[in-house]
């Protein structure tokens, strides 16, 4: 898959995920990070998005697991100090 495919197919939804991140982590910075891993993530997987169904629930379902290791991580950090 070209990168051109890639951003036709993925970007659309950056709002969208950018949103569900905000929504979950109540931070600009790390929602804003998150939506780039989610399309490192993808990028990595690109000749396999082929055989998903819906794109689109695929990034909503990476998000949101980045974001619960993200809050995991932070309650982690927390119960060590």
């Amino acid at each position: 898959m070209k990168a051109s495919e890639f951003k036709l197919m993925v970007l659309p939804y950056s709002s969208r995920l950018y949103s569900i991140a905000f929504r979950m982590l109540r931070n600009r910075e790390e929602s804003e990070d998150v939506v780039q891993d989610v399309y490192l993530k993808l990028w990595k997987m690109r000749e396999d998005l082929q055989q998903y169904n819906s794109i689109e629930a695929l990034c909503v379902r990476i998000t949101r697991n980045l974001c619960l290791d993200r809050i995991r991580r932070q309650q982690t950090r927390r119960q060590t100090i």
